[in-house]
């Protein structure tokens, strides 16, 4: 196995946002894929898989509307995210359709599964006790959504080894909890 992985990486450090943001005006095709834009193919390190976790690799990644600002740095989300550093580099695409590439077993899933991956981490995935909500059922309104976990740093899936996770679908292979994992045809 390799290990580093194919990746669109978005890169948000503060001299990289005011350069493109000042570029936008005059040519406004550098956010999108210019030398100034902030997204980049390049190769980051494969994902570790941890036990009750799967081993994906992306075959659709979707791109919601949060997606869209980054990549165009519009709104005042992506300047504060480069102002602050959370985080400056990470993979994008926590809307993701995969096939399973590598799991245990007992997980509810097999290798060759098509499966569509639920993207928020409770308290549970994350090496917490359950807050209230998520004892309850409601684990997609965690109360520690945007805490650091013990064993996973992010909201959601993606790439522990590689920043924050904040999705990973954009990809070559990404790595969820096997829960969050549903067949689909």
């Amino acid at each position: 196995m390799t290990a580093t992985v194919r990746a669109l990486e978005l890169r948000l450090s503060p001299h990289r946002v005011a350069a493109a943001l000042a570029a936008r005006r005059f040519r406004p095709e550098v956010v999108r894929g210019g030398r100034l834009s902030p997204l980049r193919l390049t190769r980051v390190p494969r994902p570790e898989r941890r036990d009750g976790w799967i081993r994906v690799a992306p075959t659709l990644g979707g791109i919601c509307a949060s997606d869209q600002k980054l990549l165009r740095i519009t709104g005042t989300g992506t300047t504060l995210m480069a102002l602050y550093g959370i985080p400056w580099a990470f993979v994008p695409g926590h809307e993701v359709v995969g096939v399973v590439t590598e799991t245990d077993r007992n997980t509810g899933v097999s290798e060759g599964d098509r499966v569509v991956l639920e993207p928020i981490l409770s308290c549970v995935d994350k090496g917490f006790a359950p807050c209230a909500r998520c004892a309850r059922g409601d684990d997609h309104t965690c109360a520690r959504l945007t805490d650091k976990g013990t064993a996973v740093k992010g909201m959601g899936f993606g790439l522990p080894s590689h920043g924050a996770n904040l999705g990973g679908g954009w990809s070559e292979e990404l790595v969820a909890p096997a829960h969050r994992a549903f067949r689909v045809p």
